[in-house]
């Protein structure tokens, strides 16, 4: 299975540039936005039989049994100068405000998805790679949040601002990246995709391509599902 350890340094870099965009809407104080501090922390269950290597491992320390989290937080708490706890608390905030920082970051996971037509060499339309849905950003960022009346459990997805467009409509004056390919002679959807890539209308997340606000401003749409799994539509006229 991947490192948890290695999947935690890309959530926490993932984070760090959401906290550096506008993309979510940070807590001030005094005209002064405060950055969370983001620690990175491995659970597993308290009945699990963990052995930890005799080798030094760089943040092996940070994978913990779920009991002894409180722990972990109450010693870092502890180990903190009296300057930094100072410090620490000109970042104190109301549990409503982290909620509200809590449900705009969690609003823009997508679920990643698999083009298994790409994976196992099918042409045909949807044989681009599978890519993570690229959210709507600074809309679900500017979506007004609301505190949870009921608990998590009984909490529904929201549903969609507007109907979704028929896939038949998005398809005018634009094409597949499979055909997209073949009318600038480009041999292959990943020489395709990597042309893109260099123009800046993709970029790589992981194992996985997201329209970049330059392809979605040109008329790029990703369609989600299809026979073929998710792919991409582009404009006749893009630009490469």
């Amino acid at each position: 299975m991947p490192s948890p350890l290695e999947q935690n340094r890309k959530h926490v870099a993932v984070l760090h540039a959401v906290q550096s965009s506008s993309i979510v809407q940070l807590p001030t104080r005094l005209g002064l936005t405060i950055r969370p501090s983001i620690q990175s922390v491995v659970l597993v269950s308290k009945g699990a039989r963990t052995t930890r290597p005799k080798t030094k491992i760089d943040g092996i320390d940070q994978v913990i049994k779920a009991d002894q989290l409180r722990d972990l937080i109450e010693r870092r708490i502890g180990e903190e100068s009296a300057a930094s706890a100072l410090l620490s608390m000109g970042k104190i905030i109301s549990p409503e405000t982290l909620e509200d920082l809590a449900r705009q970051i969690a609003r823009l996971h997508r679920p990643i998805t698999f083009d298994w037509a790409a994976k196992l060499g099918i042409e045909g339309e949807g044989t681009s790679q599978a890519e993570a849905a690229e959210p709507s950003v600074n809309a679900a960022a500017q979506r007004p949040v609301e505190r949870a009346s009921k608990p998590a459990a009984d909490l529904k997805p929201p549903l969609p601002d507007t109907a979704p467009t028929p896939e038949g409509d998005l398809h005018r004056g634009r094409l597949s990246t499979s055909k997209l390919a073949a009318k600038l002679g480009i041999k292959g959807n990943a020489a395709m995709l990597d042309r893109l890539t260099s123009a800046g209308y993709l970029v790589r997340q992981g194992d996985q391509h997201v329209l970049t606000d330059l392809a979605m401003a040109s008329g790029a749409v990703r369609i989600g599902k299809s026979r073929y799994g998710p792919y991409f539509l582009w404009p006749e006229s893009i630009k490469l």
